[in-house]
């Protein structure tokens, strides 16, 4: 009996997660039980095996020598590149004489490989895509277009534990632990008319972005303490927004033990700000993307990006400076050696 009491909550957290948006927004109490219902058993169990053999990875293989880390990237390429060629019909001509097998450096893969763009993928989405994989297990995703080229495309189900893994693994640098920390998010939007929404099952609650003036300021302070929140997850230009209005009206807002930026540039001026709000708190950046070629983050002595390698394969062009990525998880629509358009402006080693 006590088994079935786990799994039925875990059993409606995953089908919270299939369900169309549609008929999220049409039935939200759906939406509400189920997260209540998922929410009564530990996180820690919630995240499920899958995620913490990838936590754990993450941790291992963070100590690993340079030359292991080089043969683990070039173990799951090779292993990529095979399943590209079986089952999609573009990676099946462009691979057309690359002897995978042999292939045993970054070096080498450049030179048999050739780069793709954002319009190049867009133009032969069709040809790219996997021809002999189950939709259902497919996630579909995209960019938000605030280039002017927005993407759609498609992850594994299954890729979210080991993304989700990945940035917890970042995290860890200032103290966020997945199973017991507590986080409000400053960033996406909430329910139409809602300033707070609440995320028991992911121990989370989302605050209206959209609503940062010194009157909300008070509200937020109250839901931040009434849920426990020790960590503040959002863009820099929200939080610096947040901080201004703090600083302006003089409210004691609840110091948390680290503010998580991400999804936009952070300037210098957006963190003075946010320090001078949150004396006491660690800041943390991380650089990512939603075709998951990339995973940077600072780390917890300086405030420069470090490349995730066991998460993606990550080139610099040497004449232009921008970064080429590639998925080394996703057979389903392959981003093989693919143009970001950011660039690196420095580089050490």
């Amino acid at each position: 009996m006590l088994r079935r009491v786990w799994f039925l909550p875990i059993r409606l957290s995953t089908m919270l997660r299939d369900l169309p948006v549609s008929i999220i927004k049409k039935y939200p109490k759906i939406e509400k039980v189920a997260r209540e219902a998922a929410g009564k058993i530990p996180l820690s169990r919630r995240l499920g095996q899958k995620f913490w053999r990838w936590y754990s990875f993450f941790d291992l293989s963070e100590h690993w020598s340079v030359e292991q880390l080089q043969a683990y990237q070039m173990d799951c390429l090779r292993t990529l590149l095979r399943d590209l060629r079986r089952t999609s019909p573009y990676y099946r001509q462009l691979l057309l004489g690359v002897d995978i097998d042999r292939l045993d450096s970054q070096r080498q893969f450049s030179l048999m490989v050739p780069a793709m763009t954002r319009l190049e993928f867009r133009s032969n989405y069709l040809g790219i895509l996997s021809r002999i994989r189950r939709t259902k297990d497919f996630e579909r995703c995209g960019t938000s277009g605030t280039t002017g080229n927005a993407l759609q495309f498609y992850h594994s189900r299954k890729d979210g534990v080991r993304e989700w893994a990945a940035i917890c693994h970042q995290w860890k640098r200032v103290g966020y632990l997945p199973a017991e920390s507590r986080r409000a998010e400053f960033r996406g939007l909430t329910s139409p008319d809602k300033l707070v929404d609440v995320f028991p099952d992911k121990n989370m609650i989302r605050c209206s972005i959209l609503h940062l003036k010194a009157q909300h300021i008070p509200l937020y302070a109250d839901a931040i303490r009434k849920h426990g929140i020790d960590f503040y997850h959002g863009y820099p230009s929200a939080l610096s927004l947040l901080a201004r209005e703090i600083c302006a009206s003089g409210v004691v807002f609840p110091q948390p033990k680290a503010i998580l930026l991400a999804s936009e540039m952070v300037y210098g001026w957006q963190l003075d700000r946010i320090r001078e709000a949150f004396p006491q708190s660690k800041l943390f950046a991380h650089y990512g993307c939603a075709e998951r070629t990339i995973l940077s983050g600072w780390c917890e002595h300086r405030q420069e990006y470090h490349v995730m390698p066991q998460y993606s394969l990550v080139e610099i062009d040497s004449e232009t400076s921008e970064i080429i990525g590639t998925n080394l998880f996703n057979p389903i629509n392959g981003f093989v050696r693919y143009r970001m358009t950011d660039t690196v402006l420095e580089l050490s080693q």
